[in-house]
Formats: C-alpha cells, structure tokens, sequence
C-alpha cells in the first residue's frame, strides 16, 4: 500500500473554490485502478491550512 500525505495551503477566502475545484480530479482519481480512496481535505483547526 502506498500512502502520500500532502499539505496545501489556500488563502482561506477562497477555500471552499478551490475545494469545489478539486472534485473532478477526486473522481478521477478515485477511478484509478488499484486506488482505494483519495481525499482532499480542509485543516480544521489552521485556516488556510
């Protein structure tokens, strides 16, 4: 199994575009073969984060 964690950091104004952006290439991915899940995810406690 092959897991690559990241961090991004968005300017909080625009968070909810860019994880609106981020849903076709979550599809995408996710139809990879062998992919089990992907996830793009906002920082609960860190804005931006």
């Amino acid at each position: 199994m092959l897991i690559i964690p990241a961090k991004m950091y968005v300017d909080p104004d625009r968070r909810d575009e860019f994880l609106a952006g981020t849903a076709d290439e979550t599809r995408q991915t996710r139809e990879e073969p062998g992919c089990v899940d992907f996830i793009v995810a906002p920082d609960p406690v860190e804005p931006g984060g």
